[in-house]
């Protein structure tokens, strides 16, 4: 995959490049989203997650919940029993909602 990469507004004045690639999720709070990335780097972006995956347009970034998106390709593995698991490669897990995730299989493949 090349590194495609993105250019997000993260203060009144300052914009950062990200390499969408690198992205392992989002978490959304109120109007904020972090941007957690494979360096354990966190970006505050004052952006709702959801015009957040509209601007970057990545089929690789799946929105699992009301207030957090992650990139498929750092889901290693899926519970889905009474609670609704998504562990990435840093071993940190996420829930994600039925609401969202129809078909957990297609996280892993």
């Amino acid at each position: 995959m090349k590194n495609d990469y993105t250019i997000l507004k993260t203060g009144r004045h300052e914009l950062t490049r990200v390499t969408i690639n690198e992205i392992l999720y989002l978490k959304a709070f109120g109007n904020y989203t972090d941007i957690i990335l494979e360096s354990n780097k966190k970006i505050t972006v004052c952006q709702n997650i959801k015009n957040i995956l509209n601007y970057i347009n990545s089929s690789i970034l799946i929105r699992i919940s009301r207030n957090s998106a992650i990139n498929k390709t750092k889901a290693i593995k899926v519970i889905n029993g009474k609670k609704k698991i998504i562990r990435l490669t840093n071993n940190e897990e996420l829930n994600y909602s039925t609401n969202y995730i129809s078909t957990p299989n297609d996280l892993l493949a």
